[in-house]
């Protein structure tokens, strides 16, 4: 509340000063030039508290205001422990790597069923902790015919760049 306070009575120093400049012209000539200018510097200082969202990262800030704000709340029911950034952040890495192995599985299946000639079932991609995959177990009615079994390793050995061991193809 202070700083709206602060800023209102700004506002009313300026006005005023415009008032007292206006009143000290002596001529009528120049008058029209000061109210210009005051009326500028009126404006100017109504659009101080906005000008901060023009400069480069605002929405940074003003999420760290509201961070701060919920983090501060004595009436905040909730823990700091729940809004630990650190812990959302990986939240959102887990979330996001799941959502990249489930579009990968869906790809890999139809990109093998079409270069194979075969039907894949399911396909299941397991990775480390950095994201790269470790290997590929593709389900198939066909895993029991040799030829099916090597065009598909063949196939995810080359576009996966894995080893044979990394593949495996189950009925």
């Amino acid at each position: 509340m202070t700083v709206i306070g602060g800023w209102l009575r700004q506002i009313i120093l300026i006005i005023f000063l415009a008032i007292l400049a206006d009143f000290l012209l002596p001529t009528k000539s120049m008058q029209k030039y000061v109210r210009m200018v005051m009326g500028l510097a009126v404006i100017a200082a109504m659009l101080q508290p906005v000008m901060p969202l023009f400069q480069g990262g605002w929405a940074n800030q003003l999420a760290e205001k509201a961070t701060s704000e919920i983090l501060s709340s004595p009436s905040s029911t909730h823990t700091r422990q729940s809004y630990d950034v650190s812990n959302l952040k990986q939240q959102f890495q887990t979330e996001q790597s799941n959502e990249e192995v489930a579009l990968l599985e869906q790809r890999l299946k139809v990109a093998v069923a079409d270069a194979c000639n075969c039907t894949v079932t399911a396909v299941q991609v397991a990775t480390d902790n950095t994201g790269m995959v470790r290997s590929v177990t593709v389900e198939t009615p066909n895993a029991n015919q040799s030829q099916t079994r090597d065009v598909i390793i063949q196939y995810l050995t080359v576009q996966l760049a894995l080893s044979k061991d990394q593949i495996k193809v189950v009925n």
